[in-house]
Protein backbone atom coordinates (compact mmCIF):
# COMPACT_ATOMS: atom_id res chain seq x y z
CA UNK A 1 0.00 0.00 0.00
CA UNK A 2 1.62 3.26 -1.12
CA UNK A 3 1.61 6.42 0.89
CA UNK A 4 -1.02 7.95 -1.41
CA UNK A 5 -3.39 5.06 -0.70
CA UNK A 6 -2.68 4.46 2.98
CA UNK A 7 -5.36 3.21 5.34
CA UNK A 8 -5.67 6.76 6.70
CA UNK A 9 -6.27 8.18 3.23
CA UNK A 10 -8.81 5.51 2.35
CA UNK A 11 -10.74 6.04 5.57
CA UNK A 12 -10.69 9.81 5.21
CA UNK A 13 -12.07 9.44 1.68
CA UNK A 14 -14.86 7.20 2.94
CA UNK A 15 -15.73 9.65 5.72
CA UNK A 16 -15.70 12.61 3.32
CA UNK A 17 -18.14 10.94 0.93
CA UNK A 18 -21.38 12.43 2.20
CA UNK A 19 -23.46 10.90 -0.60
CA UNK A 20 -22.32 7.38 0.22
CA UNK A 21 -22.81 7.90 3.96
CA UNK A 22 -26.31 9.31 3.48
CA UNK A 23 -27.24 6.27 1.40
CA UNK A 24 -25.89 3.94 4.08
CA UNK A 25 -27.84 5.71 6.81
CA UNK A 26 -31.04 5.55 4.79
CA UNK A 27 -30.51 1.83 4.16
CA UNK A 28 -30.18 0.93 7.87
CA UNK A 29 -32.93 3.19 9.24
CA UNK A 30 -36.52 4.11 8.50
CA UNK A 31 -35.53 7.78 8.11
CA UNK A 32 -36.10 9.61 4.84
CA UNK A 33 -33.16 10.81 2.79
CA UNK A 34 -34.23 14.40 3.39
CA UNK A 35 -34.23 13.91 7.17
CA UNK A 36 -30.90 12.06 7.14
CA UNK A 37 -29.26 14.96 5.29
CA UNK A 38 -30.81 17.54 7.60
CA UNK A 39 -29.74 15.74 10.77
CA UNK A 40 -26.24 15.03 9.48
CA UNK A 41 -25.79 18.68 8.52
CA UNK A 42 -27.06 19.73 11.95
CA UNK A 43 -24.63 17.36 13.68
CA UNK A 44 -21.72 18.67 11.65
CA UNK A 45 -22.47 22.14 12.95
CA UNK A 46 -22.77 21.02 16.59
CA UNK A 47 -21.39 17.65 17.64
CA UNK A 48 -23.70 15.82 20.04
CA UNK A 49 -26.85 17.79 19.22
CA UNK A 50 -28.91 14.85 17.91
CA UNK A 51 -28.27 12.73 20.99
CA UNK A 52 -28.91 15.62 23.36
CA UNK A 53 -32.21 16.59 21.75
CA UNK A 54 -33.54 13.02 21.68
CA UNK A 55 -32.32 12.42 25.23
CA UNK A 56 -33.96 15.58 26.58
CA UNK A 57 -37.14 14.94 24.61
CA UNK A 58 -37.55 11.69 26.54
CA UNK A 59 -37.08 13.54 29.81
CA UNK A 60 -34.08 11.49 30.91
CA UNK A 61 -31.69 12.81 33.58
CA UNK A 62 -28.36 13.79 32.11
CA UNK A 63 -25.12 12.09 33.20
CA UNK A 64 -26.93 9.43 35.27
CA UNK A 65 -27.45 5.75 34.53
CA UNK A 66 -31.06 4.58 34.60
CA UNK A 67 -33.00 1.66 33.17
CA UNK A 68 -34.49 4.15 30.70
CA UNK A 69 -30.99 5.01 29.46
CA UNK A 70 -30.51 1.38 28.49
CA UNK A 71 -33.72 1.60 26.45
CA UNK A 72 -32.47 4.86 24.94
CA UNK A 73 -29.34 3.16 23.59
CA UNK A 74 -31.49 0.44 22.04
CA UNK A 75 -34.11 2.75 20.54
CA UNK A 76 -32.40 5.94 19.41
CA UNK A 77 -30.81 6.50 16.02
CA UNK A 78 -29.15 9.74 17.14
CA UNK A 79 -25.77 8.09 17.75
CA UNK A 80 -25.51 7.27 14.04
CA UNK A 81 -25.08 10.94 13.21
CA UNK A 82 -22.81 11.69 16.16
CA UNK A 83 -20.57 8.72 15.37
CA UNK A 84 -20.04 9.72 11.75
CA UNK A 85 -19.21 13.34 12.57
CA UNK A 86 -16.95 12.40 15.51
CA UNK A 87 -15.03 9.98 13.28
CA UNK A 88 -14.39 12.80 10.82
CA UNK A 89 -12.78 15.09 13.41
CA UNK A 90 -9.06 15.69 13.45
CA UNK A 91 -8.96 14.46 17.05
CA UNK A 92 -10.37 11.06 16.15
CA UNK A 93 -8.10 10.68 13.13
CA UNK A 94 -5.12 11.36 15.41
CA UNK A 95 -6.27 8.74 17.91
CA UNK A 96 -6.55 6.12 15.18
CA UNK A 97 -3.21 7.01 13.64
CA UNK A 98 -1.49 6.91 17.05
CA UNK A 99 -2.86 3.40 17.54
CA UNK A 100 -1.71 2.40 14.07
CA UNK A 101 1.84 3.56 14.79
CA UNK A 102 1.88 1.87 18.20
CA UNK A 103 0.83 -1.47 16.76
CA UNK A 104 3.43 -1.22 14.01
CA UNK A 105 6.16 -0.51 16.56
CA UNK A 106 5.22 -3.17 19.12
CA UNK A 107 3.75 -6.09 17.16
CA UNK A 108 5.59 -7.69 14.27
CA UNK A 109 3.32 -8.62 11.40
CA UNK A 110 -0.48 -8.59 11.39
CA UNK A 111 -2.03 -8.52 14.85
CA UNK A 112 -5.21 -10.23 15.94
CA UNK A 113 -7.32 -7.36 17.23
CA UNK A 114 -10.69 -7.10 18.94
CA UNK A 115 -12.49 -3.77 18.55
CA UNK A 116 -14.94 -3.44 21.42
CA UNK A 117 -18.03 -1.28 20.85
CA UNK A 118 -16.89 0.07 17.48
CA UNK A 119 -20.38 1.21 16.49
CA UNK A 120 -20.39 1.86 12.75
CA UNK A 121 -17.07 0.06 12.23
CA UNK A 122 -14.74 2.85 11.15
CA UNK A 123 -11.94 1.87 13.56
CA UNK A 124 -12.21 -1.76 12.48
CA UNK A 125 -12.05 -0.71 8.84
CA UNK A 126 -8.92 1.35 9.47
CA UNK A 127 -7.16 -1.53 11.23
CA UNK A 128 -8.22 -4.06 8.60
CA UNK A 129 -6.96 -1.80 5.80
CA UNK A 130 -3.64 -1.70 7.71
CA UNK A 131 -3.45 -5.49 7.33
CA UNK A 132 -4.52 -6.64 10.80
CA UNK A 133 -6.89 -9.51 11.55
CA UNK A 134 -9.85 -7.71 13.10
CA UNK A 135 -12.84 -8.94 15.06
CA UNK A 136 -15.56 -6.34 15.58
CA UNK A 137 -17.82 -6.63 18.64
CA UNK A 138 -21.02 -4.60 18.72
CA UNK A 139 -24.51 -5.15 20.10
CA UNK A 140 -26.38 -2.44 18.17
CA UNK A 141 -28.17 -4.11 15.26
CA UNK A 142 -28.16 -0.88 13.29
CA UNK A 143 -24.43 -0.49 13.90
CA UNK A 144 -23.78 -4.07 12.81
CA UNK A 145 -25.82 -3.60 9.64
CA UNK A 146 -23.98 -0.38 8.77
CA UNK A 147 -20.56 -1.90 9.52
CA UNK A 148 -21.27 -5.05 7.52
CA UNK A 149 -21.94 -3.00 4.39
CA UNK A 150 -18.88 -0.85 5.06
CA UNK A 151 -16.59 -3.89 5.34
CA UNK A 152 -18.04 -5.54 2.25
CA UNK A 153 -17.75 -2.46 0.06
CA UNK A 154 -14.13 -1.90 1.09
CA UNK A 155 -13.29 -5.58 0.58
CA UNK A 156 -11.92 -6.27 4.06
CA UNK A 157 -12.43 -9.47 6.00
CA UNK A 158 -13.60 -8.42 9.45
CA UNK A 159 -15.22 -11.03 11.69
CA UNK A 160 -18.40 -9.71 13.28
CA UNK A 161 -19.20 -10.68 16.87
CA UNK A 162 -22.54 -9.85 18.46
CA UNK A 163 -22.09 -11.14 22.04
CA UNK A 164 -19.36 -11.22 24.68
CA UNK A 165 -19.56 -15.01 24.72
CA UNK A 166 -18.06 -15.07 21.22
CA UNK A 167 -14.84 -13.40 22.41
CA UNK A 168 -11.96 -15.86 22.73
CA UNK A 169 -10.25 -15.87 26.12
CA UNK A 170 -6.63 -14.67 25.85
CA UNK A 171 -7.03 -14.77 22.09
CA UNK A 172 -5.99 -11.27 21.02
CA UNK A 173 -2.73 -9.40 20.59
CA UNK A 174 -4.63 -6.18 21.23
CA UNK A 175 -8.07 -4.98 22.24
CA UNK A 176 -9.19 -1.53 21.11
CA UNK A 177 -11.82 0.21 23.25
CA UNK A 178 -12.44 3.83 22.29
CA UNK A 179 -15.03 6.14 23.90
CA UNK A 180 -17.01 3.38 25.57
CA UNK A 181 -16.08 3.14 29.26
CA UNK A 182 -17.30 6.62 30.19
CA UNK A 183 -20.83 5.65 29.11
CA UNK A 184 -21.33 2.53 31.19
CA UNK A 185 -21.85 1.74 34.87
CA UNK A 186 -19.13 -0.33 36.53
CA UNK A 187 -16.40 0.19 33.91
CA UNK A 188 -14.04 -1.86 36.11
CA UNK A 189 -16.07 -4.98 35.25
CA UNK A 190 -15.77 -4.27 31.53
CA UNK A 191 -12.02 -3.69 31.84
CA UNK A 192 -11.80 -7.09 33.54
CA UNK A 193 -13.58 -8.71 30.60
CA UNK A 194 -11.31 -6.96 28.12
CA UNK A 195 -8.21 -8.03 30.01
CA UNK A 196 -9.40 -11.64 29.94
CA UNK A 197 -9.50 -11.44 26.14
CA UNK A 198 -5.89 -10.24 25.83
CA UNK A 199 -3.03 -12.71 25.61
CA UNK A 200 -0.10 -12.37 28.02
CA UNK A 201 2.07 -9.41 26.95
CA UNK A 202 -0.75 -8.15 24.74
CA UNK A 203 -2.20 -4.65 24.80
CA UNK A 204 -5.32 -2.70 25.66
CA UNK A 205 -5.59 0.48 23.60
CA UNK A 206 -8.13 2.74 25.23
CA UNK A 207 -9.58 6.22 25.15
CA UNK A 208 -12.07 7.10 27.90
CA UNK A 209 -12.60 10.80 28.73
CA UNK A 210 -14.21 10.23 32.13
CA UNK A 211 -13.78 13.91 32.96
CA UNK A 212 -15.96 15.02 30.05
CA UNK A 213 -19.34 16.04 31.46
CA UNK A 214 -21.28 18.63 29.47
CA UNK A 215 -24.15 19.33 27.06
CA UNK A 216 -22.33 17.69 24.15
CA UNK A 217 -22.05 14.37 25.97
CA UNK A 218 -25.24 13.88 27.99
CA UNK A 219 -24.80 10.08 28.16
CA UNK A 220 -21.41 10.28 29.89
CA UNK A 221 -21.88 9.22 33.49
CA UNK A 222 -21.01 11.65 36.26
CA UNK A 223 -20.32 8.74 38.64
CA UNK A 224 -17.43 7.68 36.38
CA UNK A 225 -15.54 10.94 36.80
CA UNK A 226 -13.76 9.32 39.76
CA UNK A 227 -11.77 7.31 37.21
CA UNK A 228 -10.34 10.37 35.45
CA UNK A 229 -6.57 9.94 35.36
CA UNK A 230 -6.94 6.65 37.25
CA UNK A 231 -4.79 3.63 36.52
CA UNK A 232 -4.48 2.06 39.94
CA UNK A 233 -8.15 1.16 40.49
CA UNK A 234 -9.35 0.75 36.93
CA UNK A 235 -6.58 -1.18 35.16
CA UNK A 236 -3.92 -2.55 37.50
CA UNK A 237 -6.24 -5.00 39.33
CA UNK A 238 -6.67 -6.73 35.96
CA UNK A 239 -2.95 -7.00 35.21
CA UNK A 240 -2.91 -4.01 32.86
CA UNK A 241 -0.06 -1.53 33.18
CA UNK A 242 0.44 1.65 31.11
CA UNK A 243 3.35 1.55 28.69
CA UNK A 244 2.67 4.49 26.40
CA UNK A 245 0.10 7.10 25.59
CA UNK A 246 -0.50 10.37 23.87
CA UNK A 247 -0.87 13.48 26.02
CA UNK A 248 -3.95 13.34 28.27
CA UNK A 249 -4.18 9.58 27.66
CA UNK A 250 -5.67 10.36 24.29
CA UNK A 251 -5.29 7.41 23.74
CA UNK A 252 -3.33 5.18 26.13
CA UNK A 253 -1.71 1.76 25.72
CA UNK A 254 -1.60 -0.73 28.58
CA UNK A 255 0.16 -4.08 28.56
CA UNK A 256 -1.11 -7.23 30.19
CA UNK A 257 1.88 -8.33 32.22
CA UNK A 258 3.14 -9.13 35.71
CA UNK A 259 6.04 -6.72 35.21
CA UNK A 260 6.03 -3.66 37.45
CA UNK A 261 5.03 -0.41 35.79
CA UNK A 262 8.44 1.17 36.46
CA UNK A 263 10.07 -1.34 34.13
CA UNK A 264 7.74 -0.71 31.20
CA UNK A 265 8.11 1.95 28.53
CA UNK A 266 10.82 4.56 28.10
CA UNK A 267 11.55 7.25 30.65
CA UNK A 268 9.83 9.85 28.45
CA UNK A 269 6.76 7.66 27.96
CA UNK A 270 6.42 7.07 31.71
CA UNK A 271 6.88 10.80 32.38
CA UNK A 272 4.25 11.75 29.81
CA UNK A 273 1.78 9.29 31.31
CA UNK A 274 2.49 10.50 34.84
CA UNK A 275 1.95 14.14 33.85
CA UNK A 276 -1.24 13.22 31.97
CA UNK A 277 -2.63 11.29 34.94
CA UNK A 278 -1.89 14.22 37.25
CA UNK A 279 -3.62 16.73 34.93
CA UNK A 280 -6.67 14.53 34.44
CA UNK A 281 -6.97 13.84 38.17
CA UNK A 282 -8.49 17.33 38.65
CA UNK A 283 -11.19 16.42 36.12
CA UNK A 284 -12.78 14.30 38.85
CA UNK A 285 -13.99 17.50 40.50
CA UNK A 286 -14.26 20.20 37.82
CA UNK A 287 -15.01 19.57 34.14
CA UNK A 288 -15.32 23.14 32.87
CA UNK A 289 -11.66 23.85 31.92
CA UNK A 290 -11.35 20.47 30.22
CA UNK A 291 -14.60 20.97 28.33
CA UNK A 292 -13.31 24.20 26.82
CA UNK A 293 -10.30 22.37 25.41
CA UNK A 294 -12.43 19.41 24.30
CA UNK A 295 -14.80 21.72 22.43
CA UNK A 296 -11.90 22.92 20.29
CA UNK A 297 -10.34 19.49 19.79
CA UNK A 298 -13.62 17.84 18.82
CA UNK A 299 -14.95 20.66 16.68
CA UNK A 300 -16.46 19.19 13.48
CA UNK A 301 -14.40 19.74 10.37
CA UNK A 302 -15.60 21.55 7.28
CA UNK A 303 -17.69 19.30 5.04
CA UNK A 304 -18.61 21.26 1.88
CA UNK A 305 -19.96 18.23 0.04
CA UNK A 306 -22.49 17.57 2.79
CA UNK A 307 -23.55 21.21 3.10
CA UNK A 308 -24.10 21.33 -0.68
CA UNK A 309 -26.56 18.43 -0.64
CA UNK A 310 -30.15 19.30 -1.39
CA UNK A 311 -32.51 18.85 1.55
CA UNK A 312 -36.03 19.60 0.36
CA UNK A 313 -37.73 16.63 -1.30
CA UNK A 314 -34.54 14.72 -2.08
CA UNK A 315 -34.54 10.93 -2.32
CA UNK A 316 -31.68 8.47 -2.22
CA UNK A 317 -32.20 7.71 -5.90
CA UNK A 318 -31.74 11.42 -6.69
CA UNK A 319 -28.21 11.50 -5.31
CA UNK A 320 -25.25 11.06 -7.68
CA UNK A 321 -23.50 7.73 -7.68
CA UNK A 322 -20.51 7.37 -5.35
CA UNK A 323 -17.17 5.70 -6.03
CA UNK A 324 -15.34 6.20 -2.74
CA UNK A 325 -15.22 2.53 -1.80
CA UNK A 326 -12.48 0.14 -2.83
CA UNK A 327 -13.42 -1.78 -5.98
Amino acid sequence: MTKSTSESDLLRNALDDSVDLVRRLVSVTDITTEEVIRRLQKENRELGVNVREDFDHRGLPRYKWTAEMSDFYNDTNAFLFETIVWNRTLAKHRIREWIGRFLKQHISGPARILTFGDGLGFDSLYLALAGHNVEYLEVSQTGIQFATGLFEDHDVDVKILTANEQVQSEGYDAVVCLDVLEHIPKPTDVVGDLSAAIRNQGYLLVHAPFWYIGPSVVTHLRENRRFSGDVRRLYRPHGLHPVDGNWAMNPMALQKTNTKESQLGSHFQRLRLAVSRHILWYGRFWSAPYNIVAAQLTKPTSWPQLEALQVSGVRASDLPRSHSHVD
